[in-house]
């Protein structure tokens, strides 16, 4: 039996997340009328922490790009690394073993494997109703779209937290806050979920090559979701940040072949119609000089020719041949 036509489209849109559900710009990150340009952290950072499950400590291996998939590495074979299209990869060890507990995809867009999409959701953080970021600058950003051995959904929340002026006491504060259980955000948690054996232990914050920072806080059970809670310090977290746009202004050469190009067209446009006009030209007489235009293959194909038969005929002898 032959499917209609709409229930093929309506399976295909099925399969594949439109795009405003499934991409994260980062060179373009709009809330509130405000842009964070987040595309300079552009690129794979790794993050470690341990989750002790009470029956066994396990060692976390985070891969995370926020602005493009992920690459599987050479040497890693496909069950030891997330699918094609995860943004950021868990991958499991036991403690002290080099024996791969579990592969986890926590955020991506995985169309062919569990249909996850990014779904990515921004808050800046002066809106928050948390007392720590009243007056301070960045943005929230949450991604999904992964799911764990069990089918279990899984989300990662990031805290991009701007780091210009007077930020680094105030950094070490909410730090410090995270650590023992003092910050709001952190009580927050408590609150929505008292699974302490999904909390974890950073392992050590992680320089992001730009300056900044980034820091494991927490992953736990939040509702249906495994939460991985990052917190990224970093300049283009701030809400006058320029990022690092490549330049606009054109360079010399671009000009020169933008003129070029204006030049020849307005003369072949300007030419054709002047022949239509005055002789009533068709096809390719309506081109100025469309004999030459004609002939050019014609010459490029002698010029070949001559230029191999140089090339062929250099090696030969020359001066009077013998008699």
């Amino acid at each position: 039996m032959q499917l209609p036509r709409k229930s093929l489209l309506s399976a295909a849109l099925l399969l594949f997340p439109t795009l405003s559900t499934a991409e994260l710009n980062c060179e373009q990150i709009v809330v509130e009328g405000i842009t964070f340009n987040l595309q300079p952290l552009k690129g794979p950072r790794y993050l470690t922490w341990l989750h002790d499950t009470g029956h066994v400590k396990l060692l976390n291996n985070a891969s995370i790009d926020i602005c493009q998939s992920l690459k599987i590495p050479k040497e890693a074979s496909r069950r030891d690394f997330c699918d094609q299209g995860a943004r950021i990869c868990d991958i499991q060890k036991k403690e002290d073993s080099d024996e791969i507990f579990a592969v986890i995809p926590i955020a991506g867009v995985f169309a062919l494997g569990t249909g996850g999409a990014l779904e990515p959701h921004y808050t800046r953080l002066k809106t928050l109703a948390v007392k720590e970021y009243d007056d301070q600058e960045g943005v929230l950003v949450e991604i999904g779209g992964g799911k764990d051995t069990d089918g279990r959904k899984q989300k990662a929340a990031i805290t991009f937290e701007c780091t210009k002026g007077n930020d680094e006491g105030r950094r070490s504060r909410r730090i410090d806050g995270d650590e023992e259980g003092g910050g709001d955000d952190k009580k927050k948690d408590d609150e929505d979920d008292g699974k302490k054996d999904k909390v974890g232990e950073s392992m050590g914050d992680v320089d992001d090559g730009k300056g900044g920072t980034i820091k494991f806080l927490s992953r736990r059970a939040v509702n249906e979701y495994d939460v991985l809670k990052i917190k990224w310090l970093t300049k283009y977290a701030c809400e006058d940040s320029p990022g690092e746009k490549s330049s606009l202004h054109w360079g010399f050469f671009t000009w020169i072949f933008v003129i070029a190009f204006l030049s020849i067209a307005t003369y072949l446009i300007f030419g054709s119609w002047l022949n239509y006009s005055r002789y009533g030209a068709r096809g390719w007489d309506l081109l100025p000089h469309s004999d030459t235009i004609r002939d050019v293959p014609y010459i490029l194909q002698d010029w070949g020719r001559k230029v191999v038969e140089t090339v062929q005929g250099g090696g030969s002898r020359g001066g009077y041949s013998a008699v």
